[in-house]
């Protein structure tokens, strides 16, 4: 049956009926139309939602007044206008008649409908049910009763009526309302639910908004539902819905009060108003001749709350049962009507028998917790007031589930692959739980049914009531062990309301945990979707994890009210899948299903993927097939290139939670193979999944390094020596950083028995990071000078941030030089020896002596005294003894145990055989802990014989690109070689390819020697490598013609240009008469003026800014140098010579 339409004029008499003293428009307004002429539809309080023949209500708002939008509720189709009155005037000139304009009467386009601006809300519910006719028993005045005549009271006497149900509670809503609904339905057909997680009923079945939605929304749903033939309706009844009046003109044939506990403080300030809010359900709400149903127990407020209730119903003559949570009472008088008689929480879920005032009946339900069965109780007690067959009851109760409602998620089948192999999980709920009684009760409830331990993971939601923050971590006390994580946070900060939740943690007994979740700990995690993954990583099969406090919410609500997708039960599925493969050793480390459970992610195209590894460049997916693409935010969205790494052959990519394909792309997507998984950073869930693989993947011995200088160069020297002993990994490039590192970590493979990870760093903090990530069993510091000054502002800064590497290796030994500064060490080691003494570790600290008497030290103390003096244990004797270099590299002796061996490099510079040196001390160490760690190795370790393929692998090793290169180049400068064949040098861009074999060079009648370094640069790395070449023998013919090319240095903070001023007084000392000195970039002018004041040659140097390189290259030219010595920093770009000087790489 469809409501017939209603006339204007019997809503403005009905209106002007109901208010005690009706509002008139003020003299000037007059309403001139005849309203029973007009009949309204439809009504709606937003404006865009409003339809033809509607009424618009003009609710005046929190934050802004609906009458902003009565022209655009015209423009729907509003045909009158409902507003409180006292509107601003300023809203409704655009309502007058062009004729009142000017004149003392004013009349209006539209009818309007004045509201009593104090009970706006309670008379837009009245007009809702007017308009939709839905006969619930409203609110009808006896002055409005006078005004209607018999023939139109019987006709809506004789109307269907739906007969509502209304539950209300602190917690337990949803359940008990789910509960009869599914009841109802099996028992009558199509029933109507309004709650929490969803709406439904004659034909309709929609995702809820709010628990209690607005007046005109849910009369409409009404009317909806008879037309639908719908009789009865299950409606969660919030207290925000009846303080709004959303529910004022709803009238309750059943209505339940469960409980009360704190909640919506933030929206009551106190627990008496949330109470009386509660209590006006059954004091304004309830239909004649109605039956409620009242739980007397509970926490104290809850209980005064029942008494009043109780009061309230006998006082008005309302039929009542009660209810107590006492199973089988026998103290008299305990005046109540329904109760268990019996009662059994089983891992099956719960059983007992209900005594009801129509009888009792046995009651089965896959549901768990003791608080379900007071659910139960009042959603069977509601049935049978309705005369539902007890039959009926029993047969919807035992297979109802509750979704977010003590929800259990599992795996369809738990066995797969090996059938005969019975794999099991820990078993997870999934619970609404976000008050601290629904959380203490939940774990209770949970704790029967346990056998192993009991885990519980929640959050609280911001910008709501932080009273219960501490008091929902104190709610813990029985659990085995808590992970905090985030919740739906809006515009706080998820880290500040965690640490309001940790006081109450810390006062039920739990201990903060770092490592991740722990017995009789808390463990903190913002990324929820990381805390489920790794909750499940390291729960027993007779483990239970409750998930607490968003339950059915598909989202998460982050800053300005934007939610993202995010599901606790389909995190929790996809962490049981992963575990399942994992038991069954069925799931490979460099996997898209692996990544997803390491970083917490979400499948949400395509099917997971066996992968290679990561990139965060699509340029590099060509060389790098069936790799993970991670959409990093930099300069550049690495989201806006998902396309082109489909293109590309990307197996898996990574994105942002919040991220939307677009219309296009989400086609591709979804007919792709391609994995695409959401976390909640990208970054982070490459770090993680970097981590998370080197554990599980590497066995060997993993060596990292650090140091202002040399670093890159002791690496690739350390890694041609180890790969003689082995499968050895090392950082490429200048992969060094926090994007570099974990890109690195997952080129590991179980094969690799050793790997040499470089760490750089510019500011405090971020060495201690990399060293975490790639958990060395032996570290090395290089050197400690003026480099990233920038970012750390002075030398010991700098000496305290390369000591990290020590700290944050405890207990794995460290190498360093005793060429360090003592002051220097001292910082360095400051906090390694406090966190040593403080947890009663071993430090193990090897320092090297000068190159012509090598000594390997070992301090082995935890009296930070004796370190810090130096006071060393001698353990080997390893001399180094007649030093050479020249421009085909660099030699000396090598005693070992009284034994000379051969020490050749091909690589310039003495500095270059201190690094050997470091690199010698770190194969024979990293050699020995590859010993003792591997317990099947019976040989005898015979230091001899490894030194002898240590030094081989050295001799091997090649300058690493733009780092010591000797390339030649013709003379005169300029003239070009007929090439017979054409090499890439890997130190050459595009732009400078120009090399050649050494064949060439029998083409020219001479040739230039250029020595190129300018990957990296400060003023220490530069001294060393103009004395090394200068010793190379660069300038020992007084007629050749050297040019020194000195770049700026970057990252020197305040003292750059003191710093460059310096380094050209110390190059003073070395650069002769026959010597140029040219300088490049701005900074660097400093290193000329400190080069003349030292009485260089002002007529021997030249400076040129950066974007002045062709005339750089004239300079060059016009020289026509027999030697040029290049170094500079990278920022620099000094390869940028080579082309236009036609350098090739040769073999001298």
């Amino acid at each position: 049956m469809i409501n017939e339409l209603i006339s204007l004029q019997t809503l403005y008499d009905r209106l002007a009926a109901l208010q005690s003293e009706a509002p008139r428009p003020p003299a000037k307004e007059m309403v001139t139309r005849d309203l029973s002429s007009v009949y309204i539809k439809t009504i709606s309080h937003d404006s865009r939602r409003v339809t033809e023949n509607g009424l618009y209500v003009a609710l005046a708002g929190r934050n802004t007044h609906g009458a902003k939008f009565i022209d655009q509720a015209l423009k729907k189709g509003a045909i009158a206008i409902a507003l409180p009155i006292d509107t601003p005037h300023v809203y409704l000139t655009s309502l007058y008649t062009e004729e009142s304009i000017n004149t003392d009467h004013f009349t209006f386009k539209v009818p309007l409908l004045w509201l009593t601006a104090q009970y706006q809300r309670f008379e837009m519910a009245q007009l809702s049910e007017w308009v939709y006719a839905s006969p619930i028993g409203s609110y009808i005045s006896k002055s409005q009763d006078s005004q209607i005549d018999h023939t139109t009271k019987t006709a809506e006497e004789d109307r269907p009526t739906l007969d509502l149900i209304g539950i209300t509670g602190t917690n337990g809503k949803t359940t008990t309302s789910s509960l009869l609904a599914d009841i109802l339905t099996l028992a009558d057909g199509d029933t109507g639910l309004i709650g929490t997680i969803e709406t439904r009923g004659g034909g309709i079945q929609r995702e809820s908004k709010m628990t209690t939605m607005e007046s005109t929304d849910l009369h409409a749903h009404y009317r909806n539902l008879l037309n639908a033939g719908v009789r009865r309706c299950v409606m969660e009844v919030s207290s925000i819905g009846i303080e709004e009046a959303r529910v004022a003109a709803s009238k309750y044939q059943r209505a339940a009060f469960l409980n009360l506990s704190e909640d919506h403080l933030d929206y009551h300030e106190n627990m008496q108003a949330y109470a009386a809010s509660k209590l006006r359900l059954f004091s304004e709400l309830l239909a004649p001749d109605s039956l409620s149903i009242v739980c007397i127990d509970g926490l104290q407020y809850s209980q005064e709350l029942a008494k009043q209730i109780i009061r309230v119903l006998r006082n008005c003559g309302q039929a009542l049962w009660r209810y107590t949570s006492q199973v089988n009472p026998q103290e008299d008088p305990l005046d109540v009507e329904l109760y268990w008689q019996s009662l059994e929480l089983s891992p099956q879920g719960i059983t007992g028998f209900l005594y009801t005032p129509q009888g009792d009946m046995q009651i089965r339900s896959p549901l768990m917790g003791r608080f379900n069965a007071d659910n139960i109780a009042i959603a069977c007690a509601l049935a049978i007031s309705l005369d539902i067959p007890i039959s009926i009851i029993q047969e919807a109760v035992a297979s109802s589930q509750v979704k977010g409602r003590m929800e259990q998620v599992q795996i369809a089948s738990e066995l797969q692959y090996d059938h005969s192999k019975k794999i099991s999980l820990p078993s997870v709920r999934v619970d609404y739980a976000h008050t601290p009684d629904a959380l203490e009760r939940a774990i209770k409830a949970l704790k029967a049914h346990c056998t192993g331990q009991l885990w519980v993971l929640f959050g609280c939601g911001g910008d709501r009531d932080t009273q219960k923050r501490p008091l929902m971590g104190a709610s813990c006390a029985e659990a085995s062990g808590v992970v905090l994580s985030s919740d739906n946070p809006r515009d706080e900060d998820p880290h500040c309301i965690m640490n309001q939740v940790v006081p109450g943690l810390i006062k039920c007994g739990k201990k903060l945990s770092k490592l991740g979740p722990k017995v009789d700990h808390y463990w903190i995690e913002s990324d929820r979707g990381l805390a489920i993954h790794r909750l499940i990583r390291v729960a027993k099969s007779n483990d239970l994890i409750l998930i607490a406090g968003k339950g059915h919410e598909p989202y998460q609500e982050v800053k300005a009210g934007k939610r993202l997708p995010f599901s606790d039960q389909t995190h929790a599925l996809q962490a049981l899948k992963w575990k399942q493969k994992y038991m069954m050793n069925d799931i490979d480390s460099l996997h898209s299903e692996q990544l997803c459970n390491d970083a917490g992610g979400v499948l949400i195209f395509g099917h997971h993927q066996a992968l290679s590894g990561a990139v965060i460049d699509t340029r590099k997916l060509s060389a790098l097939r069936a790799s993970a693409f991670f959409c990093l935010q930099g300069q550049r969205d690495g989201h806006d290139f998902i396309t082109t790494a489909l293109q590309l052959g990307a197996k898996t990519i990574v994105v942002r939670r919040d991220w939307q394909a677009h219309t296009d792309l989400k086609a591709k997507l979804e007919n792709s193979e391609c994995a695409v998984i959401a976390v909640s950073d990208p970054e982070k869930a490459l770090n993680l999944w970097a981590q998370a693989h080197r554990t599980r993947v590497f066995k060997g011995i993993m060596i990292g390094l650090t140091g202002s200088n040399g670093k890159t160069s002791t690496k690739e020297l350390l890694s041609s020596a180890l790969a003689e002993l082995g499968t050895c990994l090392a950082t490429e490039g200048n992969y060094n950083n926090h994007l570099g590192v974990p890109l690195t970590l997952l080129r590991l493979r179980p094969e690799h028995q050793f790997a040499v990870i470089e760490m750089g760093m510019n500011a405090p903090n971020e060495i201690t990071e990399l060293t975490r990530w790639v958990k060395p069993d032996l570290a090395l510091i290089t050197t400690i000078s003026n480099a990233h000054l920038e970012g750390l502002g002075s030398i010991e800064a700098i000496a305290a941030a390369k000591g990290e590497i020590i700290t944050a290796s405890i207990p794995a030994p460290v190498i360093m030089p005793i060429s360090i500064p003592l002051h220097l060490r001292k910082i360095a080691q400051a906090d390694a020896v406090k966190k040593a003494l403080q947890s009663k570790l071993n430090l193990h600290l090897y320092l090297l002596d000068h190159p012509q008497a090598l000594h390997i030290k070992q301090i082995n103390k935890q009296n930070s005294k004796a370190l810090l003096e130096d006071e060393c244990l001698f353990e080997a004797k390893l001399h180094l003894i007649n030093p050479h270099c020249h421009l085909k590299g660099s030699q000396a002796q090598v005693i070992y145990h009284h034994e000379s061996f051969d020490l050749r490099l091909n690589v310039l510079g003495r500095h270059q055989l201190d690094n050997a040196r470091l690199a010698l001390a770190a194969g024979l160490l990293a050699t020995q802990l590859q010993q003792t760690q591997n317990i099947s190795l019976n040989s005898t370790y015979d230091g001899r014989q490894v030194l002898k393929k240590l030094l081989k692998g050295l001799a091997t090793c090649r300058p690493a690109p733009l780092r010591g290169e000797v390339l030649s180049y013709p003379r005169p400068i300029g003239s070009t070689v007929d090439f017979k064949h054409s090499l890439e040098s890997p130190a050459m861009t595009k732009d400078t390819q120009q090399v050649s074999e050494s064949s060439a060079l029998q083409e020219l009648d001479k040739t230039g020697l250029l020595w190129l370094d300018c990957y990296n640069a400060n003023p220490q790395s530069i001294l060393a490598s103009v004395q090394s070449f200068i010793e190379s023998g660069a300038l020992k013919n007084k007629s050749s013609q050297t040019l020194f090319l000195i770049g700026q240095i970057g990252e020197l903070g305040e003292r750059s240009a003191e710093l460059h001023y310096n380094l050209g007084r110390s190059l003073s000392r070395y650069i002769n008469t026959q010597s140029h000195l040219v300088t490049v970039g701005q900074l660097a002018k400093h290193v000329v003026d400190g080069f003349t004041s030292q009485g260089g040659f002002e007529s021997h140097t030249k400076h040129f800014d950066l974007d002045h390189i062709e005339q750089l290259i004239k300079h060059i030219k016009s020289l026509n140098p027999d030697y040029i010595f290049v170094k500079g920093s990278r920022s620099v770009r000094l390869e940028r010579l080579l082309k236009p000087l036609h350098a090739y790489r040769s073999s001298l």
